[in-house]
């Protein structure tokens, strides 16, 4: 009986080996072989013209088909598929509207997957509509704790310079904006004149941008004495 379950054992060890063996073959004979394929490739903008964003109707996909050994393109599938454009390189058909020709594209695709022939892309063009950003000037607020050494004194105040920068951004964000922060800074122990660069705190939206990110701060720092005496006072033309 034991010999008997043996045999089948054996055999269905037998079956399993040739079984996987021949998936194998027709593995790797199935993508030696070119293939083509379709990829969806995610789009990324960049290097946007001044004052202006990337319209939200912008498309976010681009479909291309391409042909390759089928192990390149099995690699290319477990890889980033963002494709970033440049849209310095685009062409302006007006202020809101920037054109990118169809072997454009195919030259971003080429270095995006330089191991495939990109055989074709969606799309004869690429129209990216941009929209105009507001500007609005905005006051900067210094955020953090200021200490001196002591017997020494800020004359005068502190300054800083710009005490405005402009922001840029869709009207409906920016209204609301009246101020921005320095980062948090603490300036301890001061005894001399102080001129410092102090980062603004980062913008919370990707559709702002400013005019600069930093400020510098300065102060003018004095050594003075403070010391009791005591005055005689004596009163002159006291009327009688």
């Amino acid at each position: 009986m034991s010999l008997l379950k043996f045999k089948r054992n054996q055999k269905a060890r037998s079956f399993l080996f040739f079984l996987l063996l021949a998936a194998l073959i027709w593995f790797l004979t199935k993508f030696s072989k070119p293939l083509v394929a379709e990829y969806r490739l995610n789009l990324e903008y960049i290097n946007m013209p001044k004052q202006t964003l990337v319209s939200s109707q912008a498309p976010d996909e681009l479909l291309i088909t391409v042909n390759a050994n089928g192990f390149k393109l099995l690699r290319e599938f477990f890889r980033d598929k963002t494709l970033v454009l440049d849209l310095s390189a685009g062409r302006a058909i007006d202020d809101n509207r920037i054109r990118f020709n169809q072997d454009q594209l195919l030259a971003f695709c080429y270095r995006k997957i330089p191991s495939a022939e990109v055989i074709s892309v969606e799309l004869k063009e690429l129209i990216i509509p941009v929209d105009q950003m507001a500007a609005k000037t905005i006051q900067v607020v210094f955020q953090g704790e200021v200490s001196l050494v002591q017997g020494f004194k800020i004359i005068d105040r502190a300054e800083i310079q710009p005490t405005e920068i402009t922001i840029y951004g869709p009207s409906q964000l920016i209204d609301s904006i009246s101020s921005v922060n320095t980062v948090y800074t603490r300036l301890n122990n001061l005894r001399s004149d102080l001129a410092q660069s102090i980062a603004l705190e980062p913008l919370w939206s990707n559709k702002l941008s400013r005019s600069q990110d930093s400020v510098l701060w300065s102060a003018r720092v004095l050594e003075f004495t403070q010391k009791q005496i005591e005055l005689p006072v004596e009163l002159i033309n006291v009327p009688r």
